[in-house]
């Protein structure tokens, strides 16, 4: 049998089948599933522990090196206040902040 033929019989069969179609609540499962995770309690709190404990031995091992208060207080300080203004440009909220509001 020529491949002509073949092809033919294939994509008759193909178009003679029904059209197939999205379910009905086919745009809110992916909504869903697409959807930021949140964060748990739980994993609040271990980022917020450990964020605290990497800058409170960050300022250790600083001060251990014998660098200046005002150093380790800029190096601390300067990443927050840099955090802040990039939330406040791209009109971003702490996801406690957005919950409240």
């Amino acid at each position: 049998m020529p491949e002509q033929d073949q092809m033919d019989r294939l994509l008759s069969r193909a178009l003679s089948a029904p059209v197939p179609a999205l379910s009905t609540d086919f745009e809110q499962q992916l909504t869903q599933r697409l959807r930021p995770r949140r964060l748990s309690p739980q994993g609040r709190v271990a980022l917020i522990l450990y964020g605290v404990s990497a800058i409170v031995t960050s300022v250790w091992l600083m001060r251990l090196a014998s660098i200046e208060w005002s150093m380790v207080a800029a190096s601390v300080v300067v990443p927050l206040i840099v955090v802040a203004v990039v939330f406040r440009h791209y009109g971003l909220r702490p996801a406690f902040r957005a919950r409240a509001g």
